[in-house]
Formats: C-alpha cells, sequence, structure tokens
C-alpha cells in the first residue's frame, strides 16, 4: 500500500473517485442491512411474526435496489450523448492519468470478474424494473432468478475493487464495513424480544 498519492492523481480524479466511492458506500450499507434483516431462518420468522407483509415488501424493495445499484456501477462509462459515473469511467480515468500498469490490470481483472456475473442482474433490471418487457411480465420465470448468493460475490468483488482503487489514489486503507447507528440487527433483536411471550 502506498504511504501517499501516486502522481496523476489530480483533484478532478480525487474528487469522481469519492462521489464513486460513496455509491460504492451506498450499495455495501443496503447489503448489510438487507442480510440483517433477512440473512439467517432466525431473523426471517421474527420479521414473519411481526408483519408478514411488510416485511416481504420491504424485503423485494431492497432486491430491487441492490439490483439496480450493482447495475448503476457498472454501466458503461457512456450511453449515447450521457456520461455515466461508473467504476468503467474510473478505469478509463486512470489509464489516462496513471502509468502503474499493476495497479490499472488488478483493476481490470477485477471489473472483468465483477463483468462475468452481471448477466442475469442486467436482464432482471432491464426487463423489470426500468422496464416492464411484456413476456416477462407476464411470465418472470422466462429469465433466470438471481440468487443472494450471487448478490454476494458480485458485491463481494465491487468491495475488492474499492479497496483496491481506495488505497491507489488516496494511500490510505479503507474498511469496508459500513458503521450505521440504530442498525438493522438492533431491529431484528427489539422484534424479538417484543414477540417474546411474557412470563408470568
Amino acid at each position: 500500500m502506498r504511504p501517499f498519492p501516486p502522481r496523476g492523481i489530480t483533484p478532478e480524479v480525487r474528487q469522481l473517485w469519492e462521489r464513486l466511492r460513496e455509491e460504492l458506500g451506498y450499495l455495501r450499507a443496503c447489503w448489510q442491512t438487507f442480510k440483517q434483516l433477512y440473512g439467517t431462518e432466525d431473523s426471517v420468522s421474527v420479521l414473519n411474526a411481526t408483519a408478514r407483509g411488510a416485511f416481504a415488501l420491504i424485503g423485494y424493495l431492497f432486491r430491487r435496489e441492490l439490483m439496480a445499484g450493482v447495475c448503476r456501477l457498472t454501466d458503461p462509462q457512456a450511453q449515447g450523448k450521457n456520461e455515466n459515473l461508473t467504476i468503467d469511467r474510473l478505469l478509463h480515468v486512470l489509464c489516462e492519468h496513471s502509468a502503474d500498469k499493476d495497479v490499472i490490470d488488478r483493476l481490470s481483472a477485477l471489473k472483468n470478474e465483477i463483468d462475468k456475473l452481471l448477466p442475469p442482474i442486467r436482464e432482471r433490471r432491464n426487463k423489470l424494473f426500468s422496464h416492464l418487457d411484456l413476456r416477462v411480465a407476464l411470465d418472470p420465470t422466462t429469465i433466470e432468478n438471481v440468487k443472494s448468493e450471487h448478490l454476494d460475490e458480485v458485491i463481494r468483488l465491487l468491495g475488492e475493487f474499492t479497496q483496491e482503487a481506495h488505497g491507489y489514489i488516496t494511500g490510505a486503507w479503507l474498511d469496508l464495513e459500513v458503521a450505521i447507528p440504530g442498525s438493522a440487527s438492533h431491529l431484528v433483536q427489539a422484534l424479538r424480544e417484543w414477540n417474546r411471550p411474557a412470563t408470568r
């Protein structure tokens, strides 16, 4: 890990990275909260015992936002006349400003691994979330389901990309754990206590 930012990391590059890092952090915070709520059979049973329908809808909305968030961060750097803030753009900018081929190669390899996992997520985003494809709307089983394990792997790789890029651009280590005051695990515990039969 470098103790200071390398040459070529201009204020503009730093600004681009800081904004992209915020989005990556938001995605991780959503995923962390989702896992605290729905990651174990015990927590799901607590939610179901409290308000099954409401928490089922909340879980569905979380999954939609997670898949949309993954797509936002991994979209092409430009689509038509519109430019996007994505990891693809960050790589493009770093290639222009940095001579460190090893770092670029590591980030590119991580992006390639992420890209391999994107097709079912993108298809779901494109055909059910951003648009309502007639065939898929009438029969959602015509496209591949995206399991939590699949999302977990994509977000893990995005985390590795984040740490690698942050270390190179800033010269500092980045802790990927998102500190959320009043986390969802506290909510599950409070609901568990609320549902516990009163002792006489």
